[in-house]
């Protein structure tokens, strides 16, 4: 189950179904494996993402979503639900 409040979604994974969670901690590493220095920049660097940054990008919301395995997902089905994420939390936040 997923708390949409606390700004989760799920993700299908070649484990199954895992929750991506924006946490804190999660959007620090972020910000700092993409070279943002505040939140108004990351979304424009959200959209220029490389395949590989992406991968970590998930890697970092599936870890803070309590995932501690490697796992593999698919690339549109992860761009969707970050997309999703990053708008629920959006959401949450307003």
């Amino acid at each position: 189950m997923t708390n949409p409040q606390a700004g989760e979604v799920i993700l299908a994974t070649s484990i199954g179904p895992r929750p991506l969670r924006l946490s804190l901690s999660a959007l620090a590493e972020i910000e700092a494996l993409l070279g943002v220095e505040d939140l108004s920049a990351l979304g424009p660097r959200l959209a220029a993402m490389t395949m590989a940054e992406l991968n970590d990008v998930i890697a970092i919301l599936l870890r803070a979503g309590g995932e501690t395995r490697p796992v593999e997902v698919d690339p549109v089905e992860a761009a969707t639900a970050l997309t999703e994420l990053f708008t629920r939390s959006a959401r949450a936040a307003s």
